[in-house]
């Protein structure tokens, strides 16, 4: 995703948390304050690759990428329709769908 000041007014806007990592020269201006403290936070970490993954952690960056891996995984296995017609059963397929994914990476590991 961009690091971009529209994108992430947009999701403020839309009551989200922007946790969009600022790219590797970002400087502070002062005028975006969850942006300067990502980049105050991986340079106190050392600014490098391991210090972003340390921000992620601590912002929640990892997990949303974990869940983006997880429906990405899933629309490949399935793909993005359902067979279903009915909301009951869309809803029922899809728990299913997950059923099956969780065992396959269950016993992968």
């Amino acid at each position: 995703m961009d690091d971009d000041r529209d994108v992430r007014d947009l999701i403020r806007k839309q009551g989200g948390k922007c946790l969009i990592p600022p790219p590797s020269n970002a400087v502070s201006h002062g005028t975006d304050f969850e942006r300067d403290d990502a980049i105050k936070v991986i340079r106190a970490f050392g600014g490098d690759k391991v210090a972003k993954s340390i921000w992620g952690k601590l912002s929640g960056y990892s997990r949303r990428a974990l869940v983006e891996t997880t429906f990405s995984r899933y629309k490949k296995m399935f793909g993005e329709r359902a067979f279903s017609r009915t909301h009951e059963r869309i809803i029922l397929e899809n728990r299913l769908k997950f059923v099956l994914l969780n065992k396959m990476i269950r016993s992968a590991a």
